[in-house]
């Protein structure tokens, strides 16, 4: 049985027990019998934690690292995931797949481990925000996905990372069937196409990447930092910067659930004709509609 042996550095901040002996559930892989360092914590989340860590060999993995048996499924979930529908894309469109692997803390509860190929950071700004070729090095990933009749549940910057210029898709503990006939081309030089192969493709290329060309390609108003083509959509910018609440964390998942949120407040305002825009407080419409619980630095 192949088992591998995990040391995660004293600076590394982590909650779980430091020392960890692994060993291969399912399919054995090359790793087998190496020593791992880990450096660094990526990311942390409800069900598992991410870290960049080092082996023998050239180069570095990702661990995705599960303390919680209660969200354990949902690792082994996408375990399953690389070992199958995702098994022609790994290494071009998602992460190479090392293997999954179990263990157990001092109190004998149950530890799951993916280890993934390192591709890189998280994408840090907005998918409309990104030059035309990094848009469309995602959304060539994406596209292919479809082709194989696949679509991640949760689609979004933090699951995108990248180095080099080159893109790979993350976090697959939910995929959706989705029987598609997308064929490759995003006709991203053309106007908004009327028919598009694939209508989530379609929304995400409008909606998501401001893909296809506007009449108009000078930004009319600014939402926390960046560019909005869809003027008909939000306040006035005056109305903007006044909802804008102050000291804003201006990172991608903020800045959605604020665009979110002033498109909703447009359509309050607008029910009522005979009033003036300005003259309605954050407090009258986070009554009506409650403003999002932003995430702090």
């Amino acid at each position: 049985m192949t088992t591998l042996t995990v040391t995660i550095r004293e600076n590394v901040q982590h909650n779980g027990p430091s020392n960890l002996v692994l060993h291969a559930s399912g399919p054995e892989f090359v790793l087998g019998g190496m020593e791992i360092i880990v450096n660094e914590m990526i990311f942390t989340h409800a069900h598992s934690t991410v870290y960049r860590a080092s082996i023998s060999g050239p180069g570095n993995i990702v661990l995705k690292l599960c303390f919680e048996e209660e969200h354990l499924d949902d690792l082994k979930k996408e375990a399953e995931n690389y070992q199958t529908v995702l098994q022609g894309l790994r290494g071009s469109v998602v992460p190479e797949f090392y293997g999954f692997y179990m263990g157990q803390d001092a109190d004998n509860r149950p530890i799951g481990c993916i280890v993934l190929e390192d591709c890189g950071e998280s994408v840090e700004d907005m998918f409309c925000t990104l030059e035309i070729k990094d848009k469309m090095g995602i959304l060539d990933k994406l596209g292919k996905m479809h082709m194989q009749n696949l679509h991640p549940v949760d689609f979004a910057e933090r699951n995108v990372v990248h180095r080099d210029g080159q893109y790979r898709l993350i976090d697959f503990h939910g995929l959706k069937d989705h029987r598609c006939e997308f064929d490759g081309n995003w006709h991203e030089q053309d106007s908004r196409p009327i028919k598009f192969p694939c209508r989530v493709l379609h929304e995400i290329g409008i909606e998501e990447f401001v893909l296809w060309k506007h009449k108009s390609l000078t930004p009319l108003v600014t939402v926390a930092g960046y560019s909005v083509y869809e003027i008909e959509d939000y306040p006035s910018q005056d109305m903007i910067d006044k909802l804008t609440p102050e000291g804003f964390y201006s990172i991608p998942t903020n800045q959605k659930w604020l665009c979110e949120w002033l498109r909703k407040a447009k359509v309050i305002m607008d029910e009522d004709k005979d009033r003036e825009e300005l003259s309605w407080t954050v407090e009258e419409l986070t009554h009506i509609e409650p403003m999002p619980k932003f995430t702090s630095p």
